[in-house]
C-alpha cells in the first residue's frame, strides 16, 4: 500500500513541482494546480486512521528527508499553525506534520555537535547554537509551542523523541532540556518530578505475543489522540479472544495507568490518564469478555477496585 501511496504522490510532484510544500502554504492554490489533491484528501477521512499516519510518513520520506534545515524556514509558521487552526484540510495538516517531523530532526542536527557522541557528557558548551534559523523564526517557534493543544503537545513529545532516537537515555534529556531551556523556554514545560515514580522494574507482560501491539495502539492514543492502532486491537481481541490477548488487555491497564496511581493522581488535561481510561473504558463495553474480568478492569481504571 505504501509504494502505491507513494507513486501516486510522486506524479502529483511530477506534474507540479514541489505541490506537496504548496499544500502546507497555500492549500486553495494547490488544488487549482492539482484537483486530484482534493480528491485524496476527502479519501483520508480523519487524523486517527491507519491511512492518514500511512500518508503522514509517505510524504514525509519521499518530499521532505532530504530538505536541508534553511529550506524549511519559510513553511515552519504555516505548518505549526495547520495544528492548532480550525478548518485547516487534512491533507494540509498530516503534509504539516510531516513537515515539521523532519524538521525536529534537523533542528537538533543544527544544535548538537556532530562530535557529542556520548550523552552522558553533556555540558553546556557540547552546544552549538550558531544553527541556520533566524531569530524571528525561532521567537514564533517558541511562542506557538507554549499553546494548549493536543497536536503542539505531540510535536513537542517528538523533540523528546528524536533525542531518544540519538540514545539520549531519560537523565540525558532532562539535562539537555536543563541547558537548553535559555533557548527553547517551552523546555520548561515539561515535569520531570514524577520521572521515576510510575516505573516498574519489570515488566512481565512484555512476554506475551499481544502485548507490543495493545502497548503501541495504546500509546498512539495517549501521545497524540489516535484512536485507530488500539481499536484494531480491540478488534483482534474480538475476532480472537485468546488468554493471552485478554492478560495483555489487562497488563496494559495495569502498567499504563492503575501503577500509576500508587503513587500520585491522574492529572494532565488533554489525551492522558483520565481521558485515556475513558477510552479504554468505552471500547471494553464491546468486548465479549467475562462479567468479571469486566468488573475487575472497571474498578481499577475508576479506582474502586476493592483491596485483597
Amino acid at each position: 500500500m505504501g509504494a502505491i501511496i507513494e507513486r501516486i504522490f510522486l506524479k502529483e510532484d511530477l506534474e507540479n513541482e514541489d505541490i506537496f510544500f504548496t499544500v502546507i502554504t497555500d492549500f486553495e492554490e494547490a488544488l487549482v494546480q492539482s484537483p486530484r489533491l482534493n480528491i485524496i484528501n476527502k479519501c483520508l477521512g480523519n487524523l486517527d486512521t491507519n491511512m492518514a499516519t500511512l500518508c503522514c510518513d509517505t510524504i514525509e520520506q519521499t518530499f521532505f528527508m532530504n530538505e536541508e534545515l534553511e529550506n524549511f524556514a519559510d513553511f515552519i509558521e504555516p505548518a505549526l499553525e495547520a495544528l492548532y487552526k480550525q478548518g485547516i484540510p487534512l491533507l494540509q495538516k498530516i503534509t504539516s506534520i510531516a513537515l515539521l517531523k523532519e524538521f525536529v530532526h534537523r533542528f537538533w542536527d543544527s544544535i548538537i555537535k556532530k562530535d557529542n557522541n556520548n550523552p552522558d557528557q553533556i555540558e553546556e558548551d557540547d552546544f552549538d547554537n550558531d544553527f541556520d534559523i533566524n531569530e524571528l523564526l525561532l521567537d514564533q517557534i517558541n511562542s506557538i509551542l507554549t499553546f494548549d493543544h493536543p497536536l503542539i503537545h505531540s510535536l513537542k513529545i517528538y523533540f523528546l523523541r528524536d533525542l531518544c532516537r540519538r540514545d539520549f537515555l531519560t537523565d540525558d534529556i532532562i539535562k539537555f532540556c536543563n541547558v537548553q531551556k535559555h533557548l527553547l523556554p517551552w523546555l520548561r514545560s515539561f515535569s520531570w518530578q514524577y520521572i521515576k515514580e510510575c516505573r516498574l522494574s519489570f515488566n512481565p507482560y512484555c512476554c506475551l505475543p499481544e502485548y507490543n501491539e495493545a502497548e503501541k495502539g495504546f500509546m498512539m492514543f495517549y501521545s497524540i489522540g489516535n484512536k485507530a492502532p488500539f481499536q484494531k486491537f480491540v478488534q483482534n481481541i474480538k475476532k480472537k479472544p485468546t488468554l493471552t490477548a485478554k492478560l495483555s488487555l489487562f497488563g496494559l491497564l495495569f502498567v499504563r495507568l492503575h501503577a500509576i496511581r500508587a503513587s500520585r493522581e491522574w492529572r494532565y488535561p488533554l489525551y492522558s490518564e483520565t481521558q485515556s481510561a475513558k477510552f479504554v473504558t468505552k471500547e471494553l463495553a464491546g468486548i465479549n469478555l467475562s462479567g468479571l474480568f469486566k468488573a475487575i478492569v472497571t474498578n481499577l481504571l475508576s479506582n474502586k477496585q476493592p483491596s485483597p
